[in-house]
């Protein structure tokens, strides 16, 4: 018999983002005539997007990542959906909060750059402030967290922890100009990172790295198999074999 390999290929569980979107969509339009469609940006697996909302606010969406948004913004808020990773440059209304929804946290900001990584398949959800001040309430709770510059918001969904600490905030945006960052990151989430970011898959023939986490800053556009030699470095007693899209560790 040979080794059983878990296989840890990205992709959204349809069904829960779609109820999600649909309580996203229904908590805007509620009590209101719905007088906006709504605009969807999907940025493909090693790919980045830049998106100018109908309010000159900028988001930069990483590999894997889904926007949605409507055509204007004609309520008392500024509602936008994510899921995935992106870097919002919020253009300052005072009397127009801009909301961002996740699938686990509400963030409210007036204007503010921050970056948001939320992907379904993580086990972490990070919230990090550039400029600004930002307001998180994690699964629509009462409690509320304030961010100030440099400040990061990490939600643990499977066992709903939430840790507030300071960080260099613009690291956690590198990707933006094509660079990787991982602070003290699980090891299942630095590979789906990168198997997004690549656009490949990883197969992985043990568990005794499934507790592993890492902390590394990449350059800017570093090749995949540079990504995979400092990971061996980091990592003891790690063997990787490529094979076309497919990578296999043990």
């Amino acid at each position: 018999m040979g080794k059983s390999s878990c296989y840890l290929g990205y992709s959204f569980h349809y069904g829960v983002f779609f109820g999600l979107l649909l309580l996203f969509c229904k908590g805007l339009c509620e009590g209101d005539v719905v007088r906006s469609t709504y605009m969807q940006r999907y940025a493909a697996m090693g790919t980045r997007e830049e998106v100018v909302l109908p309010d000159g606010s900028k988001v930069w969406l990483n590999a894997g990542t889904l926007l949605v948004y409507p055509s204007s913004f004609i309520s008392e808020s500024r509602n936008v959906y994510i899921a995935g990773e992106g870097f919002f440059e919020v253009s300052k209304d005072k009397e127009h909060p801009f909301i961002v929804t996740t699938n686990h946290l509400e963030l409210e900001v007036l204007g503010t750059t921050f970056n948001i990584s939320a992907y379904p398949d993580n086990n972490q959800i990070m919230a990090t402030l550039e400029t600004g001040r930002l307001q998180v309430k994690v699964n629509k709770q009462p409690e509320k967290y304030f961010l100030e510059p440099n400040d990061q918001l990490i939600y643990t969904p499977s066992t709903g922890i939430v840790q507030q600490h300071k960080v260099n905030a613009v690291s956690h945006s590198d990707w933006r100009m094509g660079g990787l960052f991982f602070g003290n990151v699980p090891f299942n989430d630095v590979l789906h990172t990168l198997e997004r970011v690549y656009g490949v898959k990883f197969h992985v023939r043990t568990s005794i790295y499934q507790n592993q986490s890492l902390r590394v800053h990449f350059n800017r556009n570093e090749s995949l198999e540079q990504v995979l030699q400092i990971i061996k470095i980091l990592v003891p007693g790690i063997e990787y074999e490529i094979v076309g899209k497919d990578i296999y560790l043990r």
